[in-house]
């Protein structure tokens, strides 16, 4: 097993990108990654800012209500690791970015709150609270508060039997932990597969898709191989058909001979597409008008 710690948000990537995505992070974990990947998009950031915001404003609201809060950095320093422990052990109330750790995994979790059960801290124990912006509960949550409960059941003595997430618009969503527990454990045992059979000499086939913080690295690398997707209309499904006969770009797309047949694609459908690539493959004029084309290179004069 290697022994390199992973992170909720790793496992959470793999659970929706275990082939593309999973791959890349696991190779820039394994600082085997060499190349670099695109700043951080405006929306991204402001969507990352908005998150913050969105916590803060919880934890103003816990506090007007008399609530006790510990803030805490959350950098999963020994230091952090001990003033969580003792934050826990002290009994308050809420614990904001919660440092945690076990032999494999380590995180921050965004809330922890007490609850009346007893536990190894005494009367009391606590299950994780996820805070997220989006309004509708997302697969990637789903698994990061059940990393934070696998994290803290060594410390409680037992696995924290609900979890909850604080959506937009200020909404708490329980969740009994035992719901999803086994797939969980499916989960860690395929990401551990996954690790140990990891060859960083066989990079996955670029694709479309949610490659979460690797989309526009991915998007990036279709764009550089004028990958078919690029093809307005383009389906996934399409774009398969037309790569296992050999049509991998824009350009061969465009220039595929009138009449061409593939395997399990519609010969209209074919059409379609290949005039579409043509379409955006025609360069146009000082006034933004179409060059006309024979085939696939502009018109002779």
């Amino acid at each position: 097993m290697p022994s390199r710690m992973i992170t909720p948000s790793q496992l959470s990537l793999f659970s929706i990108n275990p082939v593309i995505g999973a791959w890349w992070e696991e190779l820039q974990a394994q600082k085997l990654f060499d190349g670099s990947k695109p700043a951080v998009s405006e929306l991204d950031q402001q969507l990352f800012a908005d998150g913050l915001r969105h916590e803060q404003v919880l934890l103003t609201k816990l506090e007007k209500a008399g609530h006790s809060i510990a803030r805490l950095p959350g950098k999963q320093t020994e230091a952090d690791y001990a003033a969580t422990r003792e934050a826990m052990a002290r009994g308050v109330e809420f614990i904001h970015q919660a440092s945690l750790r076990n032999e494999e995994m380590r995180g921050s979790a965004d809330l922890l709150r007490r609850i009346d059960r007893p536990s190894l801290m005494g009367e009391w124990s606590y299950i994780p609270i996820e805070c997220k912006l989006a309004s509708k509960p997302k697969t990637t949550f789903l698994v990061q508060a059940s990393a934070y409960c696998e994290l803290l059941t060594p410390l409680l003595g037992h696995r924290p039997d609900q979890f909850e997430l604080y959506l937009g618009g200020g909404k708490y969503q329980p969740y009994g932990t035992d719901q999803f527990w086994a797939w969980y454990q499916l989960l860690r045992q395929r990401y551990r597969q996954f690790r140990e059979s990891f060859d960083p000499a066989v990079i996955p086939e670029d694709a479309p898709g949610d490659h979460g913080g690797w989309s526009t690295f991915i998007e990036q690398r279709l764009e550089e191989a004028r990958d078919l997707m690029l093809v307005a209309g383009m389906r996934q499904s399409q774009r398969q058909k037309l790569r296992a006969a050999g049509i991998t770009s824009i350009e061969e797309l465009a220039a595929v001979p009138g009449g061409t047949a593939i395997t399990g694609l519609n010969g209209e459908a074919l059409h379609e597409l290949r005039q579409q690539a043509e379409l955006q493959l025609t360069p146009v004029d000082a006034d933004g008008r179409l060059v006309p084309r024979c085939g696939s290179r502009p018109a002779c004069p």
